[in-house]
């Protein structure tokens, strides 16, 4: 009975799927469409990656003419080989990649067309070496070997008819490359570091820090072991791309890890407690349930807070989101870490939290077994109690960044003879070299001018500002004097650097004027926005901050002269001017006036609503596991666990229907001695008629622990911020036309009404009852899990000594109250020791089990245990094919937002992000393509932020900050 998978066999109940109204393949109108250079790589992938089973078709015809086979082939390349991809849509690219992978008949056919005309059109060729080398890329510990045998086909093909092309040859040695080296990656865990600082360069391969995971390694916790790092280079160039990238990433990756060694090695060490404050350690953690967040898989964690009392959950930077922790069963030799995904100060005063674990996450195949460690998890969860650490670095201003640094190459590097090889000459912006740098500044000159998108009429000026209408900004006596723009002489200076070079640093102390050179560049630029920017072309300026404070600041000073399309990226902006610029405002908007493509919001829904659909399954389920893990049940509950003759000896000691458990266990008894003051109290009170309701009964009393739970737990569960179209669907009504967009909105208008329509045609009339019936199900697996604990829970155990004290106390009656406050809660201490052990009996030993009513009070506890346990496991059994399923569903849903974000932020003029956000849309980023990047407080900040805000597309760049005051405040380094 100790593996579950041997023991119990998930619960395969049917349950209804949603109609698909679409199961034919795409025609090849449909694929020349896709092909045509009015379509994106990514609206290509978001179509090809619907689930309505028109891929799985096409791929299934037999037999294929070879122009539709060669359309197939070019489809499903320019879909999965877009290099922009590579972190917006990982999902829906593998998704693609299991398709064609199941596809055998497809396969045949490709081999068969080797042996056809078609090995001599070229494009054909590049399109299935290309979906070959994706392939290989994502399932490189698992590519079938079908995929070696179309490779020695291909690489005969090349060799004799295509030598000369060079990006076939090279994407040839890349298929090469990796399938020879497949098991690379099996032992990243067990990398071994040998020194902490090396100032050898030589000692260390450049070239493997991408093959490094984000997060703590064995050997980071290692006593014996150290991390390596090496010092930024402060004199000289660096040798190549990956020679600086690996300095900057160790650099970061080492301040992000020391500080949580460090703690580590102190608690391992013990010794004097004092040199233990400070340090955040949680004891007797325990994995309760899963919990389905929009983000993904995730699992409520339990802790013991027995010394944690004096804490203020509602302000304490504690578990804070975003926060790394480590756990371990094992004084760290072994551990695993999870990051904090949703904090709620009532669940945390009861020890609750709900993390998402986290793999050793490197910046390729992140997902790559992902799963198969959340099943793990599970299965072992029940005799687990692990030490958790919460790292004093926040994680989340790290991840992102570090990731971004190994998704640099060589071949996408940005400004590398400026940033690698200090060449001291800067050259003039790429946009400049086209023969037009003339500028016209006079806004720099009218204070008070006001900047709009597409401004139609004339601007008008003052007769002062004639001087600076025609600047030629490369040719210095085109110039007027400073004075014309009230500047001094280092100001005028930087000005002119910011505008005419294409790496620019503004550097100064507190007080010259920094940022607003900043906003005149920003306000020349705006005006001047022909000059780089050509006619039907995109490409927004990127605003970039540390902080988010000084994001506001500049962003305000913007709107002081700009009117136009302006978006502010993150949610913790302060600002009331920047609320209707705010990204979630924006993509309300962009909902009603329809500027995100069809597609977008096809996928959106399709994949929103599978998610709820399993969640409801999934949640209803895991309410049983929590209060298995977390309370006391009754027998009633536990009946297909019990033996038929231990049921009936259970259900004899009661001459009624009550629960027999509590007293089983003998728990009844003592809480009742417990209970005595409070009853005498109680009484007292409402005699003298002043608290009617201050005591609530908790043995014996469902509906108390019910009103206890629903109070004290919220459940922490992640709100759609993007907004469900059919979220606010009613269903009480027959009309279909009657909803709302988001749940911000008051009401929808004709617009969202046109969109519905538009979705309604497209998924089908079954979508819509399918949206009903699975809200309705939502709704009712809420209401079902408080049904559960209402009707199950003998004794809640997680409520016990919680009640406050009723109004009107004596000083002694207080006292008195407190004393037996404490004793209750040692009473709950005992009573969860005596549920979270992990001794229980065996099969064998219930077997020989005849009268339970005869057995010692341990024994008991292990009989119940042993009760719980299999309940628990044949639980975690039933859910574990859903649970694979939603991880899936959620990581998809992630990336279909950020297309959704992409569409908007690539319309805007200005984007404004802090350099975490920036890392995080550097997938979008680099296919938006802003050519313009401003970087305030560059100063302040490891490099590793700045480069990650930069992309190849970019021309033009200016720093900002002051490097000899204001530094970057590492952990450690």
């Amino acid at each position: 009975m100790d593996e579950e998978d041997d023991a119990f066999v998930p619960n395969r109940r049917g349950n209804p799927k949603p109609n698909r109204k679409r199961t034919t393949p795409l025609t090849e109108k449909e694929l020349k469409s896709l092909l045509s250079d009015d379509t994106d790589a990514s609206s290509v992938l978001m179509r090809i990656a619907r689930q309505d089973g028109s891929l799985e078709r096409l791929l299934k015809e037999m037999p294929l003419r070879a122009e539709k086979l060669s359309l197939i082939a070019k489809v499903l390349a320019k879909a999965v080989d877009n290099p922009l991809n590579t972190q917006a849509q990982t999902q829906a690219v593998i998704e693609v990649l299991q398709t064609f992978l199941d596809a055998e008949d497809f396969h045949e056919q490709i081999v068969n067309s080797f042996h056809s005309p078609l090995r001599g059109e070229g494009t054909y060729i590049k399109a299935v070496v290309k979906l070959l080398k994706c392939t290989v890329e994502k399932f490189q510990n698992t590519a079938p070997k079908f995929l070696s045998h179309v490779f020695v086909l291909l690489t005969e093909i090349i060799d004799s008819s295509f030598q000369d092309d060079q990006e076939l040859n090279d994407d040839k040695n890349v298929i090469r490359r990796l399938l020879v080296g497949q098991k690379r990656r099996q032992n990243d865990n067990e990398a071994k570091a040998e020194r902490v600082y090396i100032d050898d360069d030589h000692a260390v391969d450049p070239n493997l820090f991408r093959e490094l995971s984000i997060i703590p390694t064995a050997a980071d916790f290692d006593p014996g072991e150290d991390i390596v790092y090496r010092a930024n280079k402060v004199k000289g160039v660096y040798e190549n791309i990956n020679d600086y990238l690996d300095i900057q990433f160790r650099l970061l990756r080492a301040d992000l890890i020391l500080p949580l060694r460090e703690n580590i090695m102190k608690y391992l060490h013990g010794g004097d407690q004092r040199n233990l404050r400070g340090m955040q350690v949680y004891s007797h953690v325990r994995i309760v349930r899963p919990i389905c967040h929009d983000k993904g898989l995730c699992f409520r964690l339990s802790f013991d807070v027995s010394n944690l009392r004096k804490i203020n959950w509602a302000v304490s930077q504690r578990l804070k989101y975003g926060s790394l922790l480590c756990l371990s069963t094992d004084n760290f030799n072994t551990y695993q870490c999870a990051v904090v995904e949703n904090r709620d100060s009532k669940d945390l005063a009861k020890g609750l939290v709900d993390v998402q674990f986290v793999l050793n996450e490197h910046g390729q195949n992140v997902q790559v077994g992902r799963h198969e460690e959340f099943m793990r998890l599970i299965s072992e969860a029940r005799d687990l109690r692990y030490v958790m650490v919460e790292s004093p670095t926040y994680f989340e201003a790290y991840k992102y960044v570090l990731l971004g640094l190994q998704n640099f190459t060589e071949n996408n590097f940005p400004f590398w003879r400026y940033i690698g090889q200090c060449n001291p000459q800067i050259d003039s912006p790429e946009y400049l070299h086209n023969g037009n740098s003339t500028f016209d500044l006079r806004p720099l000159v009218d204070s008070d001018f006001a900047i709009k998108d597409n401004q139609d009429d004339e601007p008008q000026f003052s007769d002062a500002s004639k001087a600076a209408r025609a600047v030629d900004v490369l040719d210095p006596n085109s110039w007027p004097h400073p004075n014309k723009f009230s500047l001094d002489n280092s100001q005028f200076l930087a000005l002119q650097s910011a505008l005419t070079k294409e790496f620019s640093i503004i550097q100064g102390p507190p007080g010259t004027g920094k940022t607003f050179i900043g906003l005149l560049v920003m306000k020349a630029l705006l005006h001047n926005k022909h000059i780089w920017l050509g006619d039907g072309e995109r490409s927004p300026i990127l605003l970039v901050c540390y902080t988010n404070h000084a994001l506001d600041q500049f962003l305000e000073g913007i709107l002081n002269f700009y009117q136009g399309s302006l978006v502010r990226v993150g949610s913790r902006s302060k600002s009331e001017r920047l609320e209707e610029f705010n990204l979630r405002g924006m993509r309300n908007r962009a909902r009603e006036n329809r500027t995100v493509p069809i597609e977008v919001h096809l996928a959106k829904q399709e994949t929103r609503l599978k998610m709820k659909d399993m969640k409801a399954e999934i949640h209803t389920e895991a309410a049983k596991l929590e209060i298995l893990e977390r309370e006391i049940v009754k027998e009633t509950f536990l009946k297909p666990m019990i033996e038929e003759s231990h049921y009936k000896t259970l259900r004899g000691l009661s001459g009624n229907n009550e629960s027999v458990i509590t007293t089983w266990l003998r728990i009844s008894s003592d809480v009742t001695k417990l209970d005595d003051v409070k009853k005498q109290q109680q009484q007292k009170l409402e005699n003298q008629g002043q608290a009617r309701n201050a005591f609530r009964p908790e043995v014996g009393a469902d509906e108390a622990a019910g009103e206890a739970n629903e109070q004290g737990n919220d459940s922490g569960e992640d709100e759609d911020e993007e907004g469900d179209l059919f979220d606010m669907l009613n269903v009480d009504l027959p009309q279909t036309r009657h909803l709302d967009i988001d749940d911000d909105d008051d009401g929808a208008g004709d617009d969202d009404n046109d969109l519905f329509s538009e979705l309604s045609e497209s998924l089908g009339e079954g979508f819509i009852e399918n949206v009903r019936h699975v809200n309705k199900k939502l709704d009712e697996a809420d209401i079902e899990a408080e049904r559960i604990r209402l009707r199950n829970v003998a004794f809640s155990i997680s409520s016990y000594g919680e009640e406050p004290p009723p109004i009107g106390l004596t000083k002694d009656e207080k006292k008195q109250w407190n004393h037996i406050v404490l004793k209750k809660k040692k009473k709950r201490a005992i009573l969860l020791g005596h549920l979270q052990k992990v001794d229980r009996m065996t099969e064998d030993e219930v077997s020989q089990v005849y009268d339970v009513s005869k057995l010692k009070l341990n024994e008991r506890w292990r009989l119940y245990r042993y009760w719980i346990d299999l309940y628990c496991r044949q639980i975690r059994g039933e859910i574990r094919v859903k649970t694979e399923q939603y991880e899936q569903a959620a990581r998809r849903y992630q990336e279909i937002l950020l297309q959704e974000d992409k569409t908007i932020l690539e319309r805007a003029t200005i984007i404004g992000m802090t350099t975490t956000g920036a890392a995080r849309y550097q997938g979008i980023l680099r296919e938006i393509g802003p050519r313009i990047v401003l970087v305030e407080e560059a100063a302040e900040v490891f490099e590793g932020h700045v480069i990650t805000c930069l992309t190849d597309q970019c021309q033009h760049v200016v720093l900002i900050g002051d490097h000899k005051q204001l530094r970057p405040n590492p952990s450690v380094l």
